[in-house]
C-alpha cells in the first residue's frame, strides 16, 4: 500500500535535529542604539608640469631685494608649462595656496585655473579659488577634475639670511 522511500534512521535524526533548535528559544533580548556615518575621503594629487611625477620641492633658488620669480621656471616671466592638482577622491573641494615659515618682505601669489577654464585667477596667499575640483565620481569630464597652476615670488626687503618656507595646497569644503 505505502511504501517509504526515507530511511528510518534519517527520518529519526532530523526529528531530533528540528527538536533541538526549537529548545534554544531567545528568552531575552536588549537592543542599543548606534550611529555611524559613511564619509567620502579627500585626495589631492600634486603633480609637476609632466602631469605625473608627484611634486615633493621646490628649489627657489637666490633672491636679491626686490626682485622675484616664478615657477615652475624660476625666471620673472610667465611660465609655458604649469604644475598641476587633481582631484583623485571622492569629495569636490576648492584649493587655495599658503606658505609658512616665509620671512617678512617677500609675497606669494597663486595663480590658478581649473581644466575648462580659459584663464588663470591672481589669488594672494590664502584665497581661495573660486571653482571646484570636481570628484570623478561626481563628474566624469576629466577637465573638471584638475587644475593648471603656477606661483610668483616676490622679494621686497628681508633680513639677509636662509630660508625654507613650506608652500602649502589647501582642499577646502567651500568657496
Amino acid at each position: 500500500m505505502f511504501k517509504r522511500t526515507v530511511p528510518a534512521w534519517l527520518l529519526i535524526l532530523t526529528l531530533v535535529a528540528c527538536a533541538s533548535l526549537a529548545v534554544a528559544a531567545i528568552i531575552a533580548t536588549w537592543h542599543i542604539d548606534t550611529t555611524m556615518r559613511i564619509k567620502r575621503t579627500v585626495s589631492i594629487g600634486v603633480y609637476d608640469v609632466d602631469g605625473t611625477t608627484q611634486l615633493t620641492s621646490i628649489n627657489l633658488g637666490d633672491f636679491t631685494w626686490n626682485s622675484g620669480k616664478m615657477f615652475p621656471g624660476g625666471e620673472y616671466v610667465v611660465p609655458t608649462e604649469f604644475y598641476f592638482i587633481k582631484n583623485i577622491d571622492q569629495t569636490d573641494f576648492y584649493v587655495s595656496l599658503t606658505m609658512s615659515d616665509l620671512p617678512d618682505g617677500v609675497a606669494v601669489t597663486l595663480f590658478i585655473k581649473r581644466g575648462d577654464q580659459a584663464t588663470f585667477t591672481e589669488l594672494s596667499t590664502g584665497l581661495i579659488y573660486e571653482y571646484p575640483l570636481i570628484s570623478p565620481i561626481n563628474n566624469p569630464d576629466p577637465n573638471v577634475q584638475f587644475a593648471y597652476w603656477y606661483f610668483r615670488v616676490w622679494v621686497n626687503q628681508p633680513d639677509f639670511n636662509d630660508y625654507a618656507p613650506t608652500l602649502t595646497l589647501n582642499a577646502h569644503d567651500s568657496g
